[in-house]
């Protein structure tokens, strides 16, 4: 769920707006490890909690890896150097995000 809110100069609550977000929105980045250390083709995904990038993250099955690993908290933000190459899986072809 994401909430914005508006308020005026004394601080009182103009407008308040939920979105409520369902299902599980697949994010990718390159890294051997969670935290993108080291370069490699390995991919994640993060089952998206709020807007900002805090969730949890687990290696998806693929021909290198096989079937799901343990999960993990996510640990980079979108300001990490570590975060290495941001993209998304969309109609199952990835569109990278620097």
């Amino acid at each position: 769920m994401i909430i914005t809110q508006e308020e005026n100069a004394n601080g009182t609550i103009l407008s308040r707006t939920f979105i409520y977000t369902y299902g599980l929105f697949q994010y990718w980045w390159h890294g051997t490890y969670v935290n993108g250390t080291a370069s490699s083709d390995t991919c994640h995904d993060w089952s998206r909690q709020d807007s900002s990038l805090s969730g949890i993250a687990s290696r998806i099955p693929d021909g290198k890896h096989g079937l799901f690993h343990q999960q993990y908290t996510w640990p980079c933000s979108i300001s990490d150097t570590n975060m290495g190459i941001f993209c998304i899986e969309t109609n199952c072809q990835r569109i990278n995000y620097h």
